[in-house]
């Protein structure tokens, strides 16, 4: 047990609801309100009093070092516990209740870490508004054992970010913490300093950062937020016009391919395959062109040529494409645009794809592909020429690579389009469903 000298302090009496029964725990708010720095505390304090199998997630971690364990160590360390603890490079284990905390990466989980899930009382999904979708489908239902909780701390980046959907579970099921600084008791006068800096600075990025209001959209963007979220809002209509695709093979080890299929102002398919071999990826074009009847797919070759290769030649049955069927064009987004206001191909087709979204085009409610067009930053390089910040740039700013945003913008490439192409006619009715 915990010495009966030791007390844990908490930034707020808010915190106090971790240690009552429910589900979910959620805490939400800007900086400076101790959310992460109050979970660890409780999960320590809880783990003193009974034994707890505990797990520690984020969505991407390559390393022990990009995770939360040193926020564990530092508070057992303040409150001198040392001897009660074994801290390891991979694990916290509590040497008198048997407490095992793990901290894991959740982007890439396999079938071993799924199954150590199953035996765990309290999950921490720490930094949480970078969760996607498909992280929260496999990790909830496989949180399951008999009163497991599900703990969530995260500052708010868009209202479409796969956690914001939580903030909607009823009350009887989750603790909802809105937490700010102003509810931090021990907040320092440096940390105050700084929030009165930045409101004075920039009072809009306050707001954000300090506030816990959504993102602002800002003039590096190239999407805004507001355009987004009118695009999702429109009914699409069923128009009498070709049906067009866009492929992004993988780039980087941590990134995944992406098919994106569009037919006039809507998406009608989003598909990705992480660690996808380039036949297996080629391979399994016939059956969407076939399915959705794609007459022309772009595929990009600045990565993976090979890809738009094996999809070319007629000696490689299992993944040629008959032109007569569906035609396969390159894309080159380093190439040469075809409006000489912008630096490259590239920024040249997100630029039309900004258009269809601000004036016609229906968005689908896909979370990953909605924050990847509003993280696309642009500026004018030194010709006054439209460019995007690149992929390398943007992992360099630890910006998640915008795969299906890449592959939905191919299928504006104008090589796309027929020649000779006819008037798009309107057919009767209109559709209130998004085909997906």
């Amino acid at each position: 047990m915990i010495s009966k000298t030791v007390v844990f302090q908490y930034a707020s009496p808010k915190f106090k609801v971790l240690f009552k029964r429910k589900r979910y725990k959620l805490a939400f708010g800007g900086r400076g309100g101790a959310k992460s720095h109050s979970f660890a505390r409780a999960i320590l304090e809880i783990g003193a009093r009974r034994k707890t199998r505990v797990v520690c997630g984020r969505e991407t971690q390559s390393s022990i070092k990009e995770s939360i364990k040193y926020l564990f160590d530092l508070i057992i360390a303040e409150y001198g516990l040392g001897a009660q603890y074994t801290s390891t490079n991979d694990y916290i284990l509590n040497n008198i209740t048997g407490t095992y905390i793990t901290f894991i990466g959740l982007q890439d989980h396999n079938s071993q870490q799924v199954k150590g899930l199953e035996s765990v009382d309290i999950f921490f999904g720490d930094e949480a508004n970078q969760f996607s979708e498909k992280t929260l489908e496999f990790l909830i239902p496989t949180i399951r054992k008999p009163k497991s909780e599900l703990w969530f701390s995260w500052n708010p980046e868009y209202p479409m970010d796969a956690i914001e959907t939580l903030r909607e579970l009823p009350e009887n099921k989750a603790y909802k913490i809105d937490i700010g600084w102003e509810d931090n008791r021990f907040l320092s006068q440096e940390a105050l300093d700084e929030k009165d800096w930045a409101e004075q600075k920039d009072y809009d990025k306050f707001l954000h950062v300090w506030g816990g209001h959504y993102r602002p959209d800002g003039d590096d963007k190239l999407i805004s937020l507001k355009s987004v979220m009118t695009s999702q809002a429109r009914i699409p209509e069923i128009l009498n016009v070709p049906v067009f695709a866009g492929l992004d093979p993988a780039r980087y080890g941590t990134d995944s391919a992406a098919l994106v299929i569009r037919k006039g102002n809507q998406i009608l398919h989003i598909e990705e395959w992480d660690k996808c071999s380039v036949p297996e990826l080629a391979g399994a074009m016939g059956n969407f062109i076939i399915k959705y009847k794609i007459e022309c797919m772009a595929v990009d070759i600045g990565n993976l040529s090979g890809v738009f290769d094996l999809l070319m030649d007629i000696k490689h049955p299992q993944t040629y494409i008959n032109p007569e069927l569906c035609r396969i064009i390159e894309f080159n987004a380093g190439g040469k645009s075809p409006d000489t206001h912008y630096k490259n191909k590239r920024a040249y087709v997100w630029d039309r794809m900004r258009k269809w979204i601000e004036e016609s085009g229906v968005l689908p409610k896909n979370q990953r592909l909605l924050r990847e067009l509003i993280q696309q930053e642009k500026f004018l390089n030194e010709q006054s020429q439209l460019q995007l910040l690149s992929k390398p740039m943007m992992k360099k700013k630890k910006i998640p690579s915008p795969n299906i945003a890449d592959g939905a913008s191919f299928t504006f490439d104008p090589a796309m389009e027929p020649p000779d192409k006819p008037e798009p006619q309107r057919a009767m009715g209109r559709s209130r469903v998004w085909a997906g």
